[in-house]
């Protein structure tokens, strides 16, 4: 999306577009956990030409979809 989002705002989303709300347990960090991970979309234009296009809420539904489709 080429925007930070947090595990808890991705797990939200999620949630809503499957119509449940999910239910999370919280442990504390362990040795070698990453606390933040942001992609660069700039990075992969550089490098390799790619733009992005899709935003979470749809990258979502259309993740969603496919796992659907493919489950049928």
């Amino acid at each position: 999306t080429g925007h930070g989002v947090s595990m808890l705002e991705l797990i939200a989303e999620i949630g809503r577009q499957c119509g449940i709300e999910p239910e999370l347990a919280f442990a504390p960090g362990r040795l070698g956990d990453v606390r933040f991970l942001v992609g660069d979309p700039a990075r992969a234009h550089d490098y390799l030409g790619f733009n992005t296009a899709t935003d979470l809420v749809t990258g979502i539904a259309t993740m969603l979809q496919a796992l659907d489709e493919a489950l049928v």
